[in-house]
């Protein structure tokens, strides 16, 4: 990715120091007059973009069609945080508002937000579909963060409500067209979205894998042994079969039972992990 100015995504959510009001974000493109600063004081509640020690909540309001857009990312890289952030913050009309690492870090924030990237593989092991019910509460509108996601899990994110998705490697233009189109209330659903969501897969139900279950299945499945996938995820065999205890009681409790390695073959091909050998 490249393009906008550098910066660290957590001062985008840092009160500023001192009784200075604080500067607004640039003016959008097509807008006739510059966003306005409303501040009111409220007990008890931390401050968006004002003086937090007495208690004042300031936002700024748009007075036009492109008005502000607050973006919300979540994502457990510290330089994709970085990058990202960099690339919303260096164009007008868009601000970076808060960052986390996980979802409930992002929303402990408390920030209002209008569009929120998600990526769907943290190192947490929640799901994409636990990850959209916990942000749909929001309101904000949900774009899958991806870079090389199994096939499930965009499914996933979308059967739970994203409205499209951006690619880690689309450059700064595609990247910020996706976040108004969002906004805008459109689907942002591109050629690759809408031919993975319109795939003909079997309607099974879904075992809520973690990403760790899920790379696990795909390892083990794929014919390895479990001393093998230990080697290649850098864990101990205990762990291993640990995994492949829980992925089987998940798969038996969504009425999908994987007793030998050929049913769990079976599954991880129904779910996408690998490919069918016919």
């Amino acid at each position: 990715m490249s393009g906008g100015s550098t910066g660290n995504p957590r001062e985008a959510v840092r009160p500023p120091r001192g009784d200075s009001p604080p500067q607004g974000p640039s003016l959008a493109a097509g807008a006739t007059s510059p966003p306005q600063l409303s501040c009111s004081v409220k007990r008890g509640v931390g401050a968006s973009t004002g003086d937090s020690r007495r208690g004042k909540w300031c936002e700024f309001v748009g007075t036009g069609v492109n008005s502000i857009v607050r973006v919300g990312i979540v994502d457990d890289h510290r330089v994709m945080q970085l990058g990202t952030t960099a690339i919303i913050n260096g164009h007008p009309g868009l601000h970076v508002v808060a960052v986390g690492t996980t979802v409930a870090e992002l929303l402990a924030l408390q920030q209002r937000m209008d569009v929120i990237l998600l990526d769907l593989t943290l190192s947490d092991g929640s799901t994409p579909s636990q990850n959209m019910a916990a942000l749909s509460r929001t309101g904000a509108r949900i774009l899958a963060f991806v870079a090389e996601e199994p096939p499930p899990m965009l499914r996933q994110a979308a059967r739970a409500g994203a409205v499209g998705l951006i690619r880690k490697s689309a450059d700064a233009p595609q990247i910020i067209a996706t976040i108004r189109a969002a906004a805008r209330g459109q689907v942002v659903a591109g050629a690759e979205w809408l031919a993975e969501m319109s795939r003909a897969v079997p309607e099974v139900a879904d075992a809520g894998l973690s990403v760790r279950e899920a790379e696990v299945l795909a390892l083990y499945a794929a014919g390895n042994t479990a001393e093998s996938v230990a080697q290649g995820l850098y864990v101990s065999r205990a762990t291993v079969l640990d995994h492949i205890r829980r992925i089987r009681a998940k798969y038996a409790a969504a009425g999908r039972p994987a007793p030998t390695k050929v049913d769990l073959f079976r599954r991880a091909v129904e779910d996408g992990l690998v490919q069918s050998e016919s």
